[in-house]
């Protein structure tokens, strides 16, 4: 049992083994109570993430992880459409041998040459270039307009099929795909879409309302926050109760960081209700976090989900486990304390070995 200060958060009494006992005596039943004040408003029971076993958390974690929905015939449909996007774009350039001096594109159009390659040789995954919908779509305007407008209905489909139409342009030089993709909320849709089919949230969130409940008021940091939808699902999972009708963190700090400001703005907006603990700061992972800014040693939990990280976060910090109450967390030395969990990556795999929740929601990327 837990109490804190309604200001600050701060950790006022902690009981342990606490048994209570209500012994009836016939004064109890005579006298009226003095007060109408409750000592207690609300119990949240909760298994101790200290004294489960891995087997015991692992149960207790995956029992909320959704079923998957097949979205195979999507992503087919979509790996079509976007051939085709390099296709044309290869055969107007080439064709009008109008190839930009960038040096840069060079490698993207002939990246993209090299993978229209592999389909017409069958040996580009999952796609047949002897495939009915490849013949209609190459012959059959129609059936192209039919199944592109299909995948417009949803925000991944359409986030891809506005940059095909554009490739030429892009990959001429003439078009800047960073302010063309920014220009309206495709980007935040796209990764919010993608995140919603994302079935390893529930477990991670159960597993962080464990962590919460036993420690109360923890530090938390995200590196490489972007467009902020991620932060969703971390929040939601850190907002277990209500003050003044708002969902209250069960956190003292929440540090949103992106190695650029452009996303804080929008990021501020829609996390207003929590602006008392949420902090948006500039974070380059790659250079030294305190000259930065950031104190070392405070975090408790750090998150960097989807993000191109974890190839230079490996080699920036050694893992080293540590004894603690967590069991078997891994931490990055200086920056974040002993009972920290590191969140590199998502995995969306099901895996019928029910995976070591504390290998893979602790900061091994390996066991993801």
């Amino acid at each position: 049992m837990f109490a804190l200060d309604e200001t600050t958060n701060e950790l006022l009494v902690s009981l342990e083994m606490t048994e209570v006992t209500t012994l009836p005596t016939r004064e109890n039943f005579t006298k009226p109570p003095k007060s109408k004040g409750r000592l207690c408003y609300s119990l949240s029971w909760k298994p101790d993430i200290g004294l489960l076993s891995d087997r015991q958390l692992s149960e207790y974690c995956e029992r909320t992880r959704p079923d998957r929905v097949s979205d195979a015939e999507f992503y087919e449909d979509l790996g079509f459409v976007l051939l085709r996007f390099m296709s044309d774009a290869l055969d107007a350039i080439f064709a009008g041998n109008s190839l930009t001096p960038d040096s840069h594109l060079h490698k993207y159009v002939g990246w993209a040459k090299f993978q229209v390659e592999r389909f017409h040789d069958g040996v580009l995954p999952n796609l047949s270039n002897r495939s009915s919908k490849w013949t209609l779509l190459s012959r059959d305007s129609r059936y192209r307009k039919k199944l592109t407008k299909q995948l417009e209905s949803t925000n991944q489909g359409k986030f891809f099929v506005s940059l095909g139409r554009q490739l030429p342009q892009i990959l001429q030089g003439f078009l800047d795909p960073l302010p063309y993709m920014f220009q309206d909320d495709s980007v935040p849709n796209f990764y919010r879409e993608i995140n919603n089919k994302v079935i390893c949230y529930e477990p991670f969130n159960q597993y962080l309302d464990l962590m919460c409940h036993k420690h109360p008021g923890i530090k938390v940091l995200e590196i490489g926050a972007g467009t902020g939808a991620t932060t969703a699902f971390i929040l939601k999972a850190l907002s277990s109760h209500r003050e003044n009708g708002l969902r209250a963190l069960d956190c003292n700090l929440y540090d949103y960081t992106d190695i650029s400001p452009a996303f804080f703005e929008t990021a501020a907006g829609d996390y207003r209700e929590h602006s008392s603990k949420m902090r948006f700061k500039v974070l380059d992972i790659e250079a030294d976090p305190a000259i930065q800014g950031f104190d070392l040693g405070t975090y408790d939990l750090i998150v960097a989900a989807s993000v191109g990280l974890p190839h230079y976060l490996l080699t920036l910090a050694r893992y080293t486990p540590t004894n603690n109450t967590c069991n078997r967390c891994f931490t990055l030395p200086r920056i974040w304390r002993r009972r920290c969990v590191i969140l590199v990556r998502f995995s969306n795999r099901k895996s019928h070995s029910r995976p070591n929740p504390r290998r893979c929601l602790e900061g091994n990327p390996d066991a993801l």
